[in-house]
């Protein structure tokens, strides 16, 4: 099931489309438009938050893009334990600088903001913020942040300027512990794997590889 948006409003943000087509806020119609702006990831498409088309797509993001980040912060579409854990080392005090902020203005500022003003606000965003940013930007957008702000792991040079860092993720299609092994040592052999590495499991059990 895919996700297709009708003609928006004009200055209609996320919530006042939801209002409108719901009467009310309806939760799964949230998730579904912010899984819509997402440029097409089959994953999105096998949970139903997948944009139907272009169209639709682009509608979203314009949502998106005119929405408080105070009301995106006020509706998380997802609340867990990971969730609450992600707040614990939130910045409520530069949350407060940028809150009355759109979507659309967090974006324009990451892209144009010198590198320390940047970081003075970091540490306020939500990871759900953080997460509906990314959606509206290209993926030359997204590399020109990567290529001007940087976060260094401290004692090491991961994530500064200058450092290349890789993810090291092993995937075997029957979770067979060798198999994930020797796809680790062979990813280690290109130098590949400092910044992280993990494994997506096939099944259900939990694969007995090193992870971390």
């Amino acid at each position: 099931m895919s996700v297709s948006l009708p003609d928006v409003l004009p200055e209609e943000d996320v919530l006042d489309f939801v209002q409108r087509q719901h009467g009310a806020f309806d939760a799964r119609l949230y998730q579904q438009v912010l899984g819509a702006a997402n440029a097409f990831k089959e994953g999105d498409e096998a949970i139903g938050v997948a944009a139907a088309d272009e169209g639709s797509r682009q509608r979203a993001r314009t949502l998106l893009s005119r929405t408080r980040l105070d009301d995106l912060h006020a509706h998380p579409p997802f609340e867990d334990r990971l969730h609450v854990f992600s707040l614990e080392a939130w910045d409520a005090a530069r949350w407060r600088r940028v809150a009355d902020w759109t979507l659309g203005q967090l974006k324009d500022f990451l892209l144009t903001a010198p590198e320390a003003s940047v970081h003075d606000v970091l540490d306020g965003l939500p990871s759900d913020v953080i997460a509906c940013v990314v959606k509206l930007m290209s993926d030359a957008e997204l590399k020109a942040v990567g290529g001007r702000v940087f976060h260094p792991l401290p004692g090491s040079k991961v994530g500064a300027r200058g450092y290349l860092g890789a993810r090291l993720q092993p995937n075997s299609p029957t979770d067979h512990p060798e198999d994930i092994r020797w796809q680790v040592f062979d990813g280690w052999s290109f130098a590949v794997g400092d910044v992280v590495l993990g494994t997506n499991p096939v099944g259900t059990r939990r694969p007995t590889a090193p992870s971390t």
